[in-house]
C-alpha cells in the first residue's frame, strides 16, 4: 500500500478527512408523556438499549468502495481530486473496519464463551475478512493510480 499512498500523495497537497460517524441516537425526548405511559416508555427504551449492547460486538460494517473512478483520459482535475479523496476515505474506512475486527476478536477471546478450537476458527475467519479488505483497498488504489498516471501523461501532452 506504500506505493499506492505515494501515488495518491503525488496529486498535490490534499488534507485527509477523519472517519465520519453518525450520531449515536437521534431519539426525541419524551417530555410530554406522563404517568404509566412514560414509565413504560422508559422501560422499553432501557430494554432495547440493553439488547443492543449485547450485540454491539458484532457490528463491524464493511465499507463501500468508491462507486466509480474517473477515466484519466477524459477526467477534469476536480474529478481526479474528488476521486483521490474518495480513495483515501475508503482506505481510512477499511483501516477502521480492520480495527473493529481486531476489537471484536479481542472481545471473543476475553468473553470466555469459546474454547480454543473455536477461537482458532474465529481467528481464521477474521484473518480472511482482514485480507479481503486489504486486497480490495489495494485494488481500488491501483486502479485509481493507473488513471492518475494516464491523467498526468495527458496533462503533460497538452
Amino acid at each position: 500500500m506504500a506505493g499506492a499512498a505515494a501515488d495518491l500523495a503525488g496529486g498535490g497537497a490534499l488534507e485527509s478527512r477523519t472517519l465520519r460517524t453518525r450520531t449515536a441516537c437521534r431519539c426525541p425526548k419524551f417530555t410530554s408523556l406522563q404517568g404509566e405511559t412514560a414509565e413504560m416508555t422508559r422501560l422499553t427504551l432501557a430494554l432495547l438499549a440493553l439488547a443492543a449492547s449485547g450485540a454491539a460486538h458484532a457490528t463491524c460494517i464493511y465499507p463501500r468502495a468508491p462507486a466509480t473512478l474517473p477515466d484519466g483520459a477524459t477526467a477534469t482535475y476536480d474529478e481526479m481530486v474528488a476521486a483521490q479523496k474518495a480513495v483515501k476515505q475508503f482506505n481510512e474506512d477499511i483501516n477502521a473496519y480492520n480495527a473493529c475486527l481486531d476489537l471484536e476478536m479481542t472481545n471473543f477471546e476475553k468473553s470466555g464463551q469459546y474454547d480454543e478450537n473455536r477461537l482458532t476458527e474465529l481467528r481464521a475467519m477474521q484473518a480472511k475478512k482482514n485480507n479481503a479488505a486489504v486486497d480490495e483497498v489495494q485494488s481500488v488504489a491501483d486502479r485509481f493510480n493507473e488513471q492518475l498516471r494516464i491523467f498526468k501523461a495527458r496533462d503533460k501532452q497538452n
